[in-house]
């Protein structure tokens, strides 16, 4: 070899040797996002909301749900673990007015517990955790996409790229998550750089097929909390969730009495 190969070779070596100490591996880069952004979910730890969801089924007809929504994000409660509590109740249509549906987080990584008021029975029935992956009210979205959009999830990631998204860049995370945790086997989100909101988000099946696109509509900040305002739900069928969020209230103390199975029955 001799010594202007030699140099080269050197030069080479080098330059890998910085640009590996510069550039962490793609999985430490994909952590570090996505941490990021859950500790920016995390900063709303009380919010208020209410809900209009559309929905357009297959055959063209539309369904419209409205309903008032609560969540606490916080340490153990009587009744329930720490994280986070989300409290659901319908104002409309008339059939289901008064239903409300009551999400507390489980003991040491266990499943969410479930909670359904019947207005017409007058009583609170708890449900099985897989009602979390079935759609809701025909909509496109199910009670597990709440963690999603919360970045509350665990699994394998990695950082597939950075491009341009809107006014600001994306980077692009793709996660495989983790055995039996969700009924989805993978996700690819496109997280912003400027509020770290999930700008868009694929969701695929077991079989790695794409079953269905979040889009992020519209966004503001609220006490300080970038915070989702609309966004769309579509699957390739023409099936389409439209969601919109009004009255936003963040950082509001709400009393942690509101996410007990005695004020699910009190609805007071």
């Amino acid at each position: 070899m001799n010594t202007r190969t030699a140099c080269l070779l050197l030069c080479l070596l080098l330059c890998a040797v910085v640009a590996g100490a510069e550039v962490p591996p793609a999985d430490e880069a994909a952590a570090a996002i996505l941490a990021r952004a859950r500790a920016a979910s995390a900063a709303a730890h009380d919010k208020k909301m209410l809900l209009t969801m559309r929905t357009t089924v297959p055959d063209g007809s539309t369904l419209v749900r409205v309903l008032r929504g609560f969540e606490k994000h916080g340490a153990a409660t009587v009744g329930a673990a720490a994280g986070t509590s989300r409290l659901w109740e319908f104002e409309a249509p008339a059939d289901l007015a008064g239903t409300r549906f009551l999400a507390l987080p489980g003991e040491g990584g266990a499943p969410e517990k479930l909670f359904v008021y019947f207005p017409q029975q007058r009583r609170v029935r708890q449900i099985p955790p897989s009602l979390r992956r079935e759609q809701f009210q025909g909509a496109l979205f199910t009670l597990e996409d709440s963690s999603v959009l919360a970045f509350d999830f665990s699994g394998t990631s990695r950082l597939e790229r950075e491009e341009p998204c809107g006014r600001t860049t994306c980077s692009v995370v793709d996660v495989t998550l983790a055995p039996e945790s969700f009924s989805y086997g993978r996700l690819r989100l496109w997280i912003r750089a400027d509020d770290l909101l999930a700008d868009r988000i694929e969701f695929f099946d077991q079989a790695d097929v794409v079953l269905k696109t979040l889009q992020l509509k519209a966004s503001q900040q609220l006490a300080g909390v970038a915070t989702p305002t609309a966004m769309v739900m579509e699957a390739s069928d023409a099936h389409r969730t439209e969601i919109e969020l009004s009255g936003i209230e963040i950082n509001q103390p709400l009393d942690a009495s509101l996410f007990t199975r005695e004020h699910l029955a009190r609805g007071q």
